[in-house]
């Protein structure tokens, strides 16, 4: 079975990516696993760049280990799609603020955008670094639109505020296997491990 180490601390993101993986001949560790504890900055000017960067950091810690990192975010039309890669900093450049605090603040911008000006889209690139060093980038995106208020308790981040294309409830609302079916990151993963197990 492949080792894969997801340059990460997220539980939810650790979750998500398990799942996904689960019907793949694949184990996926966190970063902390192999000893990495340090904080990586994400000064790359796009999601790929980002998505590398963290990649490589962990595989330079580790260079024999399987490496994959992700970097993900909402981009929204009527914010010039914005957040995006600004997604898990949204609101502060001084700190996270909680993702109940970014979804209000997200809903307060848009308070006066009708229905039909709401479109929005999940994006996720899923970066792999080989113990050979060799890279490769996947992507994948969930579109959909803001919805006026939150709701739902399952996901994290802006999932309560956000409902895919197709569906009557929030990304929040819907099952773990119908998001994992659908999503951005579920996209992204299983176009990365078909090409590690298939090729």
């Amino acid at each position: 079975m492949l080792q894969l180490v997801l340059a990460s601390a997220n539980e939810g993101k650790i979750a998500e990516f398990r799942r996904i993986a689960k019907a793949y001949p694949v184990e996926i560790i966190m970063a902390r696993d192999i000893g990495f504890d340090q904080e990586i900055e994400e000064t790359g000017n796009s999601f790929v760049e980002n998505a590398l960067l963290k990649a490589r950091m962990v595989h330079a810690f580790s260079r024999e280990s399987y490496v994959i990192a992700d970097d993900s975010g909402l981009c929204v039309d009527a914010l010039d799609g914005g957040p995006g890669i600004y997604s898990a900093r949204f609101g502060s450049r001084l700190e996270k603020l909680a993702a109940s605090d970014r979804n209000a603040l997200l809903l307060e911008l848009l308070k006066d955008v009708p229905d039909d000006k709401r479109s929005a889209h999940f994006h996720c690139s899923i970066a792999l670094i080989s113990a050979q060093a060799e890279e490769k980038v996947f992507d994948g995106q969930l579109h959909g639109k803001i919805l006026f208020a939150a709701s739902g308790q399952h996901g994290f981040g802006y999932d309560p505020v956000f409902m895919a294309d197709n569906c009557q409830v929030s990304l929040a609302e819907v099952s773990n296997v119908e998001k994992d079916r659908i999503s951005h990151r579920g996209i992204a993963l299983r176009a990365c491990l078909d090409y590690l197990t298939k090729t």
